[in-house]
């Protein structure tokens, strides 16, 4: 039987020819704007998250701070630093304004 060693030397060869997860090739604009437009707000109810628009996955408590990045196409939804989705009618008034769209 091979020692546990002699199997470690062996793979890690392999291990380091993998590709790291790297993000995405995006611009720094496009970030700098995407950053700026962000907005943090907190309601006085429950707001609703989804996966995707139709899909609830689960609620921000009352008063929690809720970062939203962008709008998607008409405002009647938004989407949230963490990926969620929120209806628009959920989103505080005060942070509907000045949002990009999302590309999706």
């Amino acid at each position: 039987m091979k020692s546990p060693i002699y199997l470690l030397t062996a793979l890690l060869p392999l291990t380091l020819a993998l590709p790291s997860a790297e993000e995405a090739d995006v611009d720094s604009e496009d970030i700098d704007v995407h950053l700026a437009a962000r907005k943090s707000c907190k309601s006085n109810k429950q707001i609703n998250y989804y996966q995707w628009p139709v899909v609830q996955t689960g609620s921000y408590q009352a008063q929690t701070n809720v970062d939203y990045r962008c709008k998607w196409r008409n405002g009647d939804w938004y989407k949230t630093g963490k990926g969620w989705w929120v209806s628009g009618s959920n989103v505080p008034s005060g942070c509907k304004s000045g949002l990009p769209t999302c590309s999706v």
